[in-house]
């Protein structure tokens, strides 16, 4: 590990009025602190730019015809100036000071990873169904993935998370970012291209931070319906990795048996009617090419991005 990595923080932001000021207190709590933090807002306030400012950040704004989670985050990581790129969203709360130290120093760990993603844990809000994600795809085990656990893993390999993640510069400029344009799923389209160029991903359940979706059942089935075009777009990654179809049983079955078993049973059939309508939504999207533009954009939970003209 070099002596003194130098790190830059990157958050994009939308109507962050109510969650940044968290996040914000969160990040200037880390020891040591990080060089540089970026907030990139679309759709601009007075009150998230003096937020920033104040926090000293460098306050970016996006329009909000132009932003794409991949492409507006391949535009902030070229314009940090980092050794290390850290990626939280807006809504996440590191948990201590040394939060953020944790998953930098895991990039070292060996000299192919190039990209580690953090600990997401439930807030105290949380529902029961809510926190079945956080405990499925984020275990309380650190692990490395490298290209060769595909068959053992499947599509969990690239799997990674620009809600809490930290990348090495020179591996992301290597694979070209996140590419210049993308609905959703920038972070593990990264994480294929990273394997696929020899790379290794981490994952270190010692950093962590707190997120919870609060997700109305439209939203979520928006969300669905977006990661099947993602997946329809970037069919490279389930020919390499495998499709979906195991990991939403795992999915299933590890969230029936973690309610019961924390005596949320009346919580079960609620959540298997949102995992059965995830799907029906994420197989209605992985077909969005035979739908009407003007169905996939009231169906998206990203309409704008249906007018842009690289959407086609």
């Amino acid at each position: 590990m070099p002596s003194d990595p130098s790190v830059s923080v990157i958050i994009p932001v939308f109507r962050g009025e109510l969650t940044l000021p968290r996040l914000l207190m969160s990040i200037r709590a880390q020891r040591p602190p990080c060089d540089e933090l970026l907030v990139l807002e679309t759709d601009p306030t007075t009150a998230v730019e003096e937020l920033s400012r104040s926090a000293g950040a460098r306050h970016i704004c996006v329009d909000a015809g132009s932003f794409d989670h991949a492409g507006t985050r391949s535009m902030a990581a070229r314009r940090a100036v980092s050794d290390v790129l850290v990626f939280l969203t807006q809504d996440v709360i590191l948990r201590d000071e040394s939060t953020l130290t944790h998953l930098v120093k895991s990039l070292w760990i060996d000299d192919e990873i190039g990209a580690a993603y953090g600990r997401q844990v439930p807030d105290e809000n949380a529902d029961p169904v809510a926190a079945v994600k956080r405990i499925f795809n984020y275990p309380d085990h650190s692990h490395t993935k490298r290209a060769a656990d595909r068959d053992r893993l499947g599509l969990r390999t690239p799997f990674i998370s620009n809600a809490f993640a930290a990348y090495r510069r020179r591996a992301l400029e290597e694979i070209g970012y996140f590419g210049s344009s993308g609905l959703i799923c920038e972070d593990v389209r990264a994480g294929a291209a990273l394997l696929d160029a020899g790379w290794s991903i981490h994952y270190e359940a010692d950093a962590v931070v707190h997120h919870t979706h609060h997700f109305t059942i439209g939203h979520e089935f928006g969300r669905y319906f977006d990661i099947g075009v993602a997946h329809d777009r970037q069919r490279w990654i389930l020919d390499r990795f495998g499709g979906s179809v195991r990991e939403g049983f795992r999915y299933l079955g590890m969230g029936v048996r973690h309610l019961r078993n924390t005596g949320h049973v009346h919580s079960v059939p609620g959540f298997v009617l949102r995992s059965a309508l995830g799907r029906v939504a994420y197989f209605v999207g992985r077909r969005h090419r035979r739908l009407p533009r003007t169905l996939c954009r009231r169906l998206s939970s990203f309409p704008t991005w249906w007018d842009r003209p690289d959407s086609t």
